[in-house]
This record gives C-alpha cells, structure tokens and sequence, in this order.
C-alpha cells in the first residue's frame, strides 16, 4: 500500500513495524468487502495478537509530532 511505501522512503515507520502492520490491511479490506466471511474468533485474535504493534505505531507518531514541534 501507499502509505507503508512512502512511510518506508521517508523513515517515518521501521521496516519491522511496516511488516507488522501489512496484514491488518488485507484483514480490513476483507471486514469492509467480505465481513459476512470474518469469524468472530479469528478477528478477536488477530486484534489481540497485533494491539502491541498498534500500540507501537502510536509511540512513533508521536514522537515523530514531538520532534516535529507540532504538538498541541
């Protein structure tokens, strides 16, 4: 996708994050096309599994606003 590309060519994200995250993509656009196929389970443990990285991302972006000088 766009987004982790661009995040990647300008050093926002770390490859190891960008990896972390790819998938949920794919899971999103099957809850948004197919969600009649996601079973309740495997979306509860995907979004279990993958809070750490969430959480991780967060971290980032702030710090990235932080240093930027753009915080409110």
């Amino acid at each position: 996708m766009d987004v982790f590309r661009k995040s990647k060519e300008h050093h926002v994200l770390s490859d190891e994050l960008i990896s972390h995250l790819q998938p949920f993509l794919s899971f999103r656009n099957m809850l948004v096309h197919q969600y009649w196929r996601v079973r309740d389970q495997k979306f509860l443990a995907n979004l279990r599994e993958g809070l750490v990285d969430f959480h991780e991302f967060v971290r980032d972006i702030r710090a990235i606003i932080f240093e930027s000088g753009v915080d409110n």
